[in-house]
């Protein structure tokens, strides 16, 4: 993958989820390769995305990853990026 991301070297962590659908071991492709650790049952589904075949599910899970800011320090701004597809809304929106 770095050679189709402009400054790769700048980036903290890169999540694709282009693993096959069901996978529970997720892989950061960044240069750093952070633990991920799946929470309750988040997953790589294929019936929504974007980019891939695959993309995470997270009906009520979420991901863990340590030690994400530790090559941040001291930098004053950066920037998140994702795509997400909400399935519903419940509540206030």
């Amino acid at each position: 993958m770095s050679g189709t991301i402009p400054d790769f070297d700048a980036v903290l962590l890169l999540l694709p989820f282009d693993e096959t659908a069901g996978a529970t071991t997720l892989v950061d492709r960044s240069k750093y390769v952070r633990a991920v650790t799946r929470v309750n049952s988040a997953t790589t589904v294929s019936t929504r995305s974007k980019f891939y075949t695959t993309s995470l599910g997270v009906d009520g899970s979420y991901l863990r990853v340590d030690s994400i800011c530790a090559p941040i320090a001291g930098v004053s701004a950066f920037t998140t990026e994702g795509w997400f597809y909400r399935l519903a809304t419940t509540g206030a929106s």
